[in-house]
């Protein structure tokens, strides 16, 4: 059955896509963890105005509105792939196929990501929302209306306070990290947006502090921070790593080359490429 099951994806091909309301779809969109399937995870998403499903590494497919709510119908071939909800919450996905069924788990962002404080321009009835954890439900306290609590909904990054019957929605940079805040009380006409208190930046990078062994070449990185400042140090000597553009890549000065971090889901290094002179090399974080 799973060899099936990853042939039937495998063989799904694009289809003509055609425009959906997008936003009618949000409450599904996120990763779902599979268990017991030659897959180990679900993502839905939109492709383009396409409502889209993935079983990572074995195939996708667009899918299409059924005459049942929360089940869509894979584009040309025979199976479906349905949704579960608890409380109004999509929790689950189960793709059926060929008589074979295969459950994933949706798995929410933290808590932790939306915690900060965020200041809203000066003027308008919120000056600032603190955001907070509090018995696995996130807590506001607002200056000017005091505190509450926000409750998850089935849309990523979104949350509901009932009192004034706002929509709370994080917003994030290209990096993934939360930045901001837009607050729409619906019965006012009214959204206000704040941007969150960023740390200061020796505090961004200690994410990338550590020490790192090259695999096909025997040398080390070591990278610090002094001053302020992240530095990397090799057996050959000590550069400073400038910021780029692009997330988690530096320039290393004074020579050609840069030094690219890539992270885990827990924001951990879990690998290092530094590219000289055009030759990238690949280190991964010391045991010790």
């Amino acid at each position: 059955m799973k060899k099936l099951l990853t042939f039937a994806l495998l063989a799904v091909g694009v289809c003509t896509s055609y425009a959906q309301d997008a936003t009618k779809f949000d409450k599904y969109i996120g990763k779902y963890n599979v268990e017991g399937a030659p897959f180990s995870t679900i993502i839905i998403s939109m492709n383009g105005d396409s409502f889209w499903g993935e079983a990572v590494g074995a195939g996708d497919s667009e899918l299409l509105a059924s005459d049942q709510e929360n089940v869509f119908d894979l584009a040309s071939v025979d199976g479906t792939v349905s949704f579960t909800a608890e409380q109004g919450i999509i929790k689950n996905v189960v793709l059926s196929m060929e008589g074979g069924q295969v459950t994933g788990t949706r798995q929410f962002a933290p808590l932790s990501d939306f915690a900060g404080v965020y200041n809203f321009e000066g003027g308008g009835p919120v000056s600032k929302v603190t955001v907070g954890e509090d018995n696995g439900q996130l807590s506001i306290d607002v200056p000017e209306f005091g505190q509450a609590t926000i409750e998850n909904t089935s849309v990523n990054d979104k949350f509901f306070e009932q009192n004034y019957q706002s929509d709370f929605i994080f917003e994030r940079n290209d990096n993934g990290d939360v930045v901001s805040l837009k607050i729409n009380v619906e019965s006012q006409g009214m959204t206000l947006e704040g941007k969150k208190e960023m740390p200061a930046e020796e505090n961004t990078l200690e994410k990338y502090v550590g020490n790192f062994n090259f695999i096909d070449i025997d040398m080390s990185l070591q990278t610090e921070i002094k001053d302020g400042k992240i530095y990397g140090v090799t057996e050959q000597g000590e550069a400073f790593l400038t910021a780029t553009n692009e997330a988690h890549l530096f320039d290393i000065e004074g020579v050609p080359g840069t030094v690219k971090f890539k992270l885990n889901e827990a924001g951990s290094v879990s690998e290092v490429i530094l590219t000289y002179d055009g030759q990238p090399m690949t280190a991964y974080p010391s045991a010790d």
